[in-house]
């Protein structure tokens, strides 16, 4: 679970600072915020038995990943790293393989709010968690919006978003409006 190989991309290669979009699954962790302190784990499991938090799936293979899958994962990256590119800040998919504060984010895109944190969130996140000494971590819970993770599923714009005056993006919308020299180690955002 935790060896699947998600592709390299880099918007920004060399920024001071990284968010790193983690796609395939964690090992269990402590993480905590304003509303308490949390195991980070995987379905059927406990805080005392933790299982591991399984990837980012959209037909349920949670050992693979399809072309369907990487697609998605390079679409969300690309939406990612558009909202992110106004600013000095490298948005990845490759693990920086260090946590420090005001320099480095996690964004673990996987697992179901139900395995742990529990309510109807879609995803969260600590207040200055960037900065506050802790894990800098924070989750999109991907089962959740893939169908429960099941085979045939697909990744739809949650229904409560207020999207503006705009319809929700579809997959094709994500495409950025630059060429593809950028992705993977290419040349920065400008």
């Amino acid at each position: 679970m935790l060896s699947l190989t998600v592709p390299a991309m880099n918007s920004r290669p060399g920024a001071a600072q990284t968010l790193y979009l983690d796609f395939d699954g964690s090992a269990p962790f402590a993480w905590s915020n304003s509303t308490g302190n949390f195991t980070v784990r995987g379905p059927n499991s406990t805080a005392e038995f933790p299982a591991s938090v399984p990837a980012f799936s959209t037909d349920g293979d949670f050992n693979n990943f399809s072309a369907a899958e990487l697609a998605t994962i390079d679409h969300i990256w690309q939406w990612v790293a558009e909202k992110f590119s106004p600013f000095t800040i490298n948005v990845t998919t490759v693990n920086p393989g260090f946590v420090f504060d005001s320099l480095t984010m996690t964004c673990l895109v996987a697992g179901s709010v139900g395995d742990w944190y529990g309510g109807t969130a879609g995803g969260t996140s600590s207040i200055g968690g960037f900065v506050d000494g802790g894990s800098n971590t924070c989750f999109v819970f991907s089962a959740d919006a893939v169908n429960n993770g099941l085979p045939g599923g697909r990744l739809d714009p949650p229904q409560d978003i207020v999207w503006g005056d705009h319809p929700p993006p579809q997959p094709a919308e994500l495409a950025p409006p630059q060429d593809a020299s950028w992705r993977g180690g290419g040349a920065a955002c400008d």
